[in-house]
């Protein structure tokens, strides 16, 4: 791959990449900024091994993922909860409380669901891939992805349903 149509692939996808970590490391802006860039060097650094007509997407979400996987081995699982600053009124507060609750409630669930399902649940609507594309990327049909992706949400509808002490 060229130089230059490898910059056009970065500037098409570093936002993706990098909300990608964003919501697997509970929104550690610093490290989701690091495992991006460490994910645009081994592409770089790995550019020639690209194959021309192969999806970019699916090559860089593999590298992603291992790049993932690597930091958690690496790392173990950490989570720490931003505080909120500068809010300018009451009705702000309570009003990004309510998102905030809300989004830790669902990722409390996610947490709970087993890693294949979660994975999925994220990639088609956090990282908003199509199902062609999760199907590259995960080597199994579309048909495959799913129904898979339909259990997975009935899977968190389940949980959401069971757990009210959330």
């Amino acid at each position: 791959m060229h130089t230059i149509t490898f910059l056009k692939q970065y500037k098409k996808y570093r936002d993706k990449i990098y909300t990608y970590f964003l919501y697997r490391v509970n929104f550690d802006t610093p490290v989701a900024e690091d495992l991006t860039s460490d994910v645009f060097l081994k592409a770089f650094d790995a550019r020639d091994s690209f194959k021309e007509g192969s999806a970019f997407q699916s090559w860089i979400y593999a590298i992603a993922h291992n790049t993932l996987v690597s930091h958690y081995r690496k790392q173990g699982r950490f989570v720490s909860l931003e505080q909120i600053e500068n809010v300018p009124d009451q009705q702000n507060l309570e009003s990004l409380t309510d998102i905030q609750l809300e989004t830790e409630r669902l990722f409390i669930l996610l947490e709970r669901m087993p890693d294949n399902q979660r994975h999925l649940i994220l990639l088609r609507h956090v990282d908003e891939l199509s199902f062609k594309e999760i199907s590259g990327l995960l080597g199994k049909s579309e048909g495959a992805i799913r129904t898979a992706l339909s259990r997975a949400i009935g899977n968190l509808k389940a949980l959401a349903t069971q757990s009210t002490n959330i």
